[in-house]
């Protein structure tokens, strides 16, 4: 008999085993069989090969077994009845019984004591449904599985850690160290993100070894005796340990260990490093120590196209421009939900909106999350707490911060105020100014600033215009973007060029559910004819230009304060906005135009030479509270979602997300829910109307989305793997 490939895969003319597994045929192997151990054990029990395999094999049954490959594993076990096959001809790892020196082993091979399921951040849930031990490895059901599981041993920052894992074809995994998660899947089969590790991998159905050689919290990781990464930084919640990710396919690991090293001479010692952290909290309020002011501010539905520095050739934003010209540009922000009050929670507290659940306009924060937001946070820090604006998410809290103009809903542009009109953002520059000069000098602010530019005023604007009080504020009508009348004049000896995808053609190729939407609804009202759109444009611009004008006012006055050289500036939006593309407006929808976002951070202490850098990362809205935080030098809630910014400030370049989920799940019958996944090159996302309406997108090729590629015959295994990617993201974000 020939001996098996690599891939252990049997001869064509041995015969597959009925009854063994659904999905096979002669030259295919399926892994994954439910009790497989138990079915194959009772199968071959009486045919007088289980004597020969206990005590003189080396128990060679469990180990094929082990290696997850059950077709093979029957095959192989059938043929060693027969007499066909010797030992030598199989090819796996032994399983050890024993770790190396001074390792030590956090599997046991017959049980998952010392283990727990858990979430992401390592909350702790009531069962471990998924994972269990077949033939002494840890071993993953994914499609049963409702958690990771996390190792009960703490280990430090200066480590060995080495592993086995067996994947399943197409299957995907992880494993976290200190909260940091490290892509572990059928390497072979994988995305293009982790396809460079390929070459070192094993094929599906075969262990693999893997090792993490850490210094100070760095990491060399080898693969097969390969090095694949040479400086991976892990976590740095070290209370985590290690973890097992629950993620697509099945999975098995084995003979996992760990061995501690010193750490080098020349770097403190864990105690010495918690002692400085100590020494900092006590010291950093002195005024050579004390953390930054921060400015937020954020602007409502403006997208990311709408600023001079962000490439438009029209629009006047010059102060805004400046700010990232001296700071930091993020060209790929984006939001995680696109709609006003679920993304303004999201911002706050650094999550999904399937974790903190407030998915329409009337629900607040509950006290525990307002407590756990970057605004809780600074102010049980210390930091005198300010907001002006729309707080979007509820009624705003009462007695909460030391300088309180926020509002909920979303107020009038148009303010009577002492006998005289005056416009709502003028008001709230005003309230800003004011709030910086009572800023106290001894301790760190917060001020969050909320325009309520550029978002249109809802609903009729002539209930506004027609009343008396307003008379004749605006020569021509501005649909529902009432600006500062001063500003009328610009842009109006200006012609915008037609909205891409807006021709009526593509419009009649959408489906009848987008066609009849809430989106179509308010195209009418602001886009329908050649003229609306002019104005309608023109209008929304006044509003932003309206939006840097009150910056250059927070400028000037920090200024004037002595307060520039330490207050830290972010500015970006809720989310983006329908301008006319596919006869649509508002947004909603996960087209780049709706989800895409400005994020600029201005940091005056960064060194000249990272200042003006540009990042091309992708970035997201739960990013923000985060990085608020680190910029406070406050540790980062277990609970938050997203990831700090701030070693991107500082110019590194770290390992980072290639992909990000969206939903929208904000109920409304003309707005339909959709939900989706966008990578650095492919979006997918589906409406989840009856049936789902799916929509695939190369950006690369086709940056406006114009081709959907979902019914195309050359793009369907794309299309399973975007679905299942979604899949995944939906459960694993919550």
């Amino acid at each position: 008999m020939p001996r098996p490939s690599g891939s252990l895969r049997p001869p064509r003319e041995m015969p597959i085993s009925p009854g063994i597994i659904g999905r096979a045929t002669n030259s295919e192997v399926t892994f994954g069989q439910r009790n497989f151990s138990d079915h194959l054990f009772t199968k071959y029990q009486g045919c007088g090969c289980m004597n020969r395999l206990e005590s003189g094999y080396l128990c060679l049954w469990r180990r094929i077994l082990a290696s997850g490959v059950v077709v093979s594993a029957a095959l192989w076990l059938s043929a060693l009845c027969q007499g066909g096959v010797q030992e030598s001809e199989i090819a796996l790892a032994p399983l050890a019984a024993e770790c190396e020196p001074d390792f030590v082993r956090l599997d046991n091979g017959r049980d998952l004591s010392g283990w727990y399921p858990a979430r992401w951040d390592g909350k702790e849930i009531p069962e471990a449904t998924g994972w269990s031990i077949r033939d002494g490895a840890i071993c993953l059901d994914a499609s049963r599985a409702k958690a990771n599981l996390f190792s009960r041993y703490q280990h430090s920052r200066n480590c060995i850690i080495r592993l086995q894992f067996c994947a399943a074809p197409g299957a995907d995994s992880g494993v976290f160290i200190h909260g940091k998660q490290f892509q572990v899947r059928d390497y072979p089969g994988s995305l293009p993100d982790t396809k460079r590790y390929a070459p070192y991998a094993r094929p599906a159905g075969q262990w693999n070894e893997l090792e993490f050689d850490i210094t100070d919290g760095v990491a060399v990781v080898k693969l097969n005796g390969h090095v694949i990464e040479k400086r991976w930084p892990i976590g740095d919640r070290q209370e985590l340990g290690l973890g097992l990710q629950r993620e697509i396919g099945d999975f098995a690991y084995r003979l996992i260990r760990i061995k501690e090293k010193q750490a080098s001479a020349d770097k403190a010692s864990v105690a010495e490093v918690r002692q400085a952290v100590a020494e900092a909290e006590i010291t950093r309020s002195t005024p050579g120590n004390r953390p930054p002011n921060i400015i937020v501010l954020v602007t409502d539905d403006q997208r990311w196209d709408t600023l001079g520095i962000m490439g438009n050739p029209i629009i006047h934003t010059p102060n805004l421009d400046s700010l990232g010209r001296r700071g930091v540009v993020f060209e790929n922000c984006f939001v995680t939900t696109s709609i006003c009050a679920p993304n303004r929670a999201s911002i706050f507290t650094g999550q999904y909106v399937s974790r903190h659940g407030i998915w329409d306009f009337k629900t607040p924060l509950s006290p525990e999350q307002l407590a756990d937001s970057y605004i809780g946070r600074l102010k049980a820090a210390g930091y005198w707490m300010a907001f002006i604006g729309k707080w979007g998410v509820g009624n705003p809290p009462k007695d909460y911060f030391d300088y309180d103009r926020a509002w909920p809903g979303q107020n009038n542009y148009l303010q009577w105020r002492d006998g005289k009109f005056v416009h709502l953002e003028d008001m709230m520059a005003e309230q800003a100014e004011e709030c910086l000069e009572l800023a106290p000098s001894d301790r760190p602010f917060c001020l969050s600033y909320s325009f309520k530019a550029p978002h249109c005023q809802d609903g009729d604007p002539n209930r506004w215009l027609n009343d008396p009080r307003f008379a004749g504020l605006y020569e021509r009508h501005p649909s529902q973007f009432f600006y500062q009348p001063r500003f009328a004049s610009l842009y109006r000896d200006v012609t915008i060029p037609p909205a891409p995808l807006s021709e009526p053609e593509f419009f009649a190729s959408l489906p009848e559910f987008l066609q009849t939407s809430e989106a179509r609804v308010r195209w009418q009202i602001r886009f329908a004819t050649p003229e609306m759109y002019q104005e309608t444009v023109k209008a929304y611009y006044r509003l932003i230009t309206g939006v840097d004008e009150a910056v250059g006012r927070i400028l000037a006055k920090l200024e004037k304060r002595g307060l520039a050289d330490r207050t830290v500036i972010l500015f970006t939006s809720d989310n983006g906005f329908y301008l006319g593309e596919r006869g649509l407006a508002g947004k909603w929808f996960p087209h780049e135009v709706s989800i895409r976002v400005p994020l600029l951070i201005y940091d005056p202490r960064l060194p000249a030479e990272l200042r003006g850098q540009r990042r091309q990362e992708m970035v997201l809205s739960i990013d923000i509270a985060p990085t608020i935080l680190e910029l406070a030098g406050l540790p980062i809630s277990p609970q938050m979602q997203g990831r700090s910014l701030v070693p991107l400030l500082r110019g590194e370049k770290p390992p980072w997300r290639t992909e990000f989920y969206y939903e929208h799940l904000f109920q409304h019958a003309r707005i339909p829910k959709t939900q989706g996944v966008r990578t650095v090159r492919y979006k997918y996302f589906r409406y989840l109307v009856d049936p789902p309406y799916e929509e695939l997108y190369d950006l690369e090729k086709d940056p406006h989305e114009a081709h959907n590629l979902a019914q195309d015959p050359a793009y369907q295994q794309l299309l399973v793997e975007m679905r299942e990617k979604t899949n995944h993201w939906q459960e694993a974000v919550k």
